[in-house]
Formats: structure tokens, sequence, C-alpha cells
């Protein structure tokens, strides 16, 4: 055994029990092993792709051992300094080129190593040769050159023929927005995107949102009864054409397939699906059924989806996302998903509700909100289902909060005045008062409320 791997075996003895030195999965790296190939050191992994590593300081090494899967050692490369490859995750192909420093390209003809797509059980057969760094050049010169064409100064941007996003729904939801809708259990989420999903692909208005035009809609469904995904869609637009349904139980039924979209490759297939049908709007319901090998409260694992999503805003398809609410209230896990949103949305069951009332009735307020610079006020909508199963929608009181905030801004300051303005009860102003505090749209001092910002005299 060489100095390396004996350095490596100390390491690995020493660390077994540290979390620090977990792959990503949460799993201690053991899948991966050192190989001697014509008097080299090399990485093999579990698929066969092999790294040589040779020269890389123990701490690289390491990093790269416990990254335990090409698409989380892609990563791990991505940041290293030197790297000049552009790998496939798909085809599991790459141009690597490591060093503890920075070099100049041509001095990385012992550091460089290739991923090579191969069977499993066969070994690396040859390492490059000195003519390989012209391809590598050649790769290296034409990614400059599209970076390159891709830059332009702000003034030619001024002028550039950037067609402006559409919108979709009212003032809030625009072509390639990325958002979320969450909530408790039973809460009425499902209601509420199935709404979404048959008005839009109508163009039929929603409570007092426009809908400019019909557009297609994808609905991906990971954990409803079929029966009642069918119900409720045929309940609220009939024999639309427009609505498309990818559901868990009939992809199941017809294939014997169950959807996890961390896997790249089903993500490029609903791309293309998308793509084939002019989608403009894709429903994920939801986030832990369909993603399912995603860790929530980890801010990295997000990244299993991120790329995915920024690629459909880039091919302007709206994503919209239905996610459980935790204990606190707040949406479950990690909050970087949050980041690249365009809106968030909250629903929460209105309670003391009839035994008797067939369907749902809960409150949507909007926690983030970044495409219009009016706010969306809170809305109490019901979802009522006939005896014929047509569903019927009612929102209440859905501009009740504006006015409580115009008279606020107006100057009356307590729920008593409010209230007498209104004809309403004290406690309605007051409940009102309390979700304008929640959105950050009033201040409370004392027993008076104010707009946002007045400073004290």
């Amino acid at each position: 055994m060489n100095s390396r791997f004996a350095e490596v075996a100390r390491f690995r003895q020493k660390s077994r029990a540290h979390p620090k030195y977990k792959d990503f999965n949460g799993n201690l790296s053991g899948n991966c092993r050192l190989e001697q190939v014509a008097g080299r050191t090399v990485m093999r992994f579990p698929d066969g792709v092999g790294i040589l590593v040779d020269d890389l300081p123990l701490a690289q090494y390491c990093a790269l051992a416990n990254a335990g899967r090409p698409e989380h050692l892609e990563r791990y490369l991505r940041a290293q300094p030197g790297y000049l490859g552009e790998p496939d995750p798909i085809d599991q192909i790459a141009l690597v080129a490591m060093a503890t420093e920075p070099r100049p390209f041509g001095e990385f003809r012992d550091q460089r190593a290739p991923f090579v797509k191969q069977p499993p059980s066969s070994g690396i057969s040859s390492w490059p040769k000195a003519e390989d760094e012209d391809s590598l050049q050649k790769v290296f010169e034409e990614l400059l050159a599209k970076y390159e064409a891709a830059i332009c100064t702000s003034k030619e941007l001024e002028t550039l023929p950037i067609k402006p996003r559409k919108f979709l729904v009212g003032q809030w939801m625009r072509e390639g927005d990325t958002g979320f809708v969450y909530g408790e259990r039973g809460s009425g989420k499902t209601w509420f995107i199935d709404a979404i999903a048959t008005h839009l692909s109508t163009g039929t208005e929603l409570f007092d949102w426009t809908i400019p035009e019909a557009v297609d809609v994808l609905l991906i469904d990971g954990e409803m009864p079929g029966d009642e995904t069918r119900l409720r869609l045929m309940g609220m637009s009939p024999k639309n054409e427009r609505l498309y349904v990818l559901h868990h139980e009939l992809l199941f039924d017809r294939t014997g397939l169950a959807m996890n979209l961390t896997d790249p490759q089903l993500q490029r297939v609903i791309t293309e699906l998308c793509i084939r049908k002019n989608i403009k709007l894709l429903i994920l319901d939801n986030l832990s059924c369909l993603f399912s090998a995603l860790k929530e409260n980890d801010a990295d694992e997000w990244e299993k989806a991120l790329n995915w999503l920024l690629d459909l805003r880039r091919r302007r398809i709206a994503v919209l996302i239905v996610h459980h609410a935790g204990k606190s209230g707040q949406m479950r896990g990690t909050t970087r998903r949050e980041d690249s949103a365009f809106w968030v949305i909250r629903i929460e069951e209105v309670k003391g509700r009839s035994t008797e009332e067939k369907g749902a009735r809960f409150q949507i307020t909007f926690t983030k909100q970044r495409n219009s610079d009016s706010p969306e006020w809170n809305r109490e909508v019901t979802f009522q289902t006939e005896a014929n199963g047509e569903i019927s929608i009612g929102s209440e009181g859905f501009s009740f909060d504006g006015k409580v905030l115009q008279l606020i801004q107006d100057g009356l300051s307590t729920a008593t005045e409010i209230a007498e303005e209104l004809g309403v009860a004290k406690s309605t102003v007051s409940k009102a008062a309390k979700r304008l505090l929640d959105a950050k749209l009033i201040e409370k001092r004392g027993r008076n409320y104010e707009p946002r910002g007045v400073m004290r005299k």
C-alpha cells in the first residue's frame, strides 16, 4: 500500500463516526474504492465512473470520497480552482482539471482525468494523451465564445427586444414564475390549486383575479386518490381539453412507474412534455410526495430541484408547488426554497364550519408577492359541492382588509373608530388589523394603528 492509500485508510478509520464526513445521503461513503491502474491512483464509483486522484491534497480527496455520487461530485468539482469541464449530469460525461492552485491551461496535463461513460465492469483503459489537450482547448474556446457572445453593455440591454412576461392570473402570477402554496393537512390546498388549474385553462375569472387568456396547464398529482381528483376537476370544469393531468395512480396502473422529481432524467421528461403541449403553468402537488428523495431541512438539497425550476423559468413555464405547513404554521423545511419564489401563498382552514357543508372554506394569505407593487388582500373563499356534482366557488369579504388599511391611512387609528365607520363588530376589525400587521402593512403603537413607516413626532 503506497503512502496515499495508507493516509486515506487512516483517515477513514478515524472519521467513521464523524458526521462532518458523511455523504449527501447521510450514509458513510463505503461504496467508493481506490484502485491502482498503470501505477496511478484512481477512485472508482459504483457505476463504473473513475477519476484520477493522484496529486490531490488529502482534504480534496476526502471531499471527493464523501460526495459518493456523480451528481454531487460534479457540484464539488465545479467549485475547485482550475476546473475546466462542463459535465452533462444525465450522461455523466465531463472534462475535469484540478490543482491545488490555479495554473495556466497547458499545465493541467498530469491532473486532468476524464469521466468516462462505460459499463460498471469495465476499467479505465486509457489516460489522456498529448493530443487530448487540443480537444480540451477547443472545448474551452467554444465555451468562452458562447459566454462572450452573451455579454452586453447596460446600454445595449436597454434596446434589446426582450418580450415582457405576460400575466397569467390577476397581477400576481406571470409566465415563468416559481411559487408555493402551503398549509396544514386538510386546509384546502388542493381545492385552491384545482381552481387555479381549471380557471386558467378555460380563461375564466377566479374571485376578482382576471384571467387574460386561456392557456394549457399540466397538473401533476402525487398524492390524491384518482377518483377524488376526477370528481373535483369535473365539478369545476367538465370536458376541459386544455388541462392535462399526470396522476400517480394512473402512471402506476399503465406503466408500473412511480415519480421522483429529484431524478434529473425525469425532470428532462417533464420539461419535454411541457414543451410539446405548450404548457404555461405546471402544478406539482405536492413537494413531499413528488420529491421523495429530498431532505426538507437541508438547504443544499434544494439544488436537486432549483436548477430544473430555473430552466423552466427560462422557458417561461410557471411552476406552482404545493407544500405542507409545519407546527409553527410556516412552510415546512428550509427557507432557501423561498429565495427564488415570486409568490408564496398560505392556506388556512376557517374554523367552525358546519358538519353538513360539503366542500371547503379557507383563508388565502400572500406572505410574498413580487410581481406587483399593490398588495394582494386576504380572501376567505368557499367551495361547495352541489347535489349534481357541480362545485360553486364564492369569495367573502376579500376587500375588507383593504378597506381597513385605507381608513388607517386616512387617519383612523383605533378598532372602535374603524368598526363604527364600516358598521361591523370591533372584533372583525381587530382580526383584519392583525392580518395587516402580519403582512407588515401597518404598525401598532399601544392601542392605535398607523400606516407602516410613519415616524413619531
